[in-house]
């Protein structure tokens, strides 16, 4: 059995995106009662980081089929969400963390407000979103860090 970096099979991972990518297919049409097709992620502009190229596609495109845009440049004058599944060897969280904990950075005011103001979600998040065809709450999907040991994992909780 494959399994990826953070202990999931492949086989297990193919099997959700699938469910999602019929999600998506199934909803192509799905439009509001005025007849335009609904943008919930309308306003957001996703960053991904330290996920694997398929998966990386796949969110790409679900991200803009729900109305929002995605950048690989984690830049603080458009990027609104950085999605993280785990922060080990992540240099984009690694620099947002720096913005928010050192004093010593010579990091303009704007910058921080932004670092502050960014949604630090799972791809959890924008799986919901497609999902439930809604703007889920981010705070559900915020990327948790635990307090014990080095250790990193994700808020798992997710809507039944």
């Amino acid at each position: 059995m494959n399994v990826t970096s953070n202990g999931r099979s492949r086989h297990s991972l193919h099997r959700r995106r699938s469910s999602y990518n019929s999600k998506i297919h199934k909803n192509k049409n799905s439009s509001n009662s005025s007849g335009n097709k609904v943008k919930v992620l309308s306003g957001v502009t996703a960053c991904l980081s330290g996920l694997d190229s398929d998966h990386k596609a796949e969110l790409h495109a679900i991200i803009a089929h729900l109305g929002g845009e995605h950048s690989g440049v984690l830049d603080p004058a458009v990027v609104t969400h950085l999605v993280i599944d785990d922060t080990e060897g992540s240099v984009k969280y690694g620099w947002v963390q720096q913005i928010l904990t050192d004093d010593e950075r010579d990091d303009d005011d704007m910058t921080r407000r932004w670092a502050k103001s960014l949604k630090i979600v799972t791809s959890a998040w924008i799986e919901a979103c497609a999902n439930e065809g809604r703007h889920v709450d981010e705070n559900l999907y915020l990327l948790k860090q635990m307090k014990l040991g080095d250790q990193h994992h994700e808020n798992n909780h997710h809507h039944n």
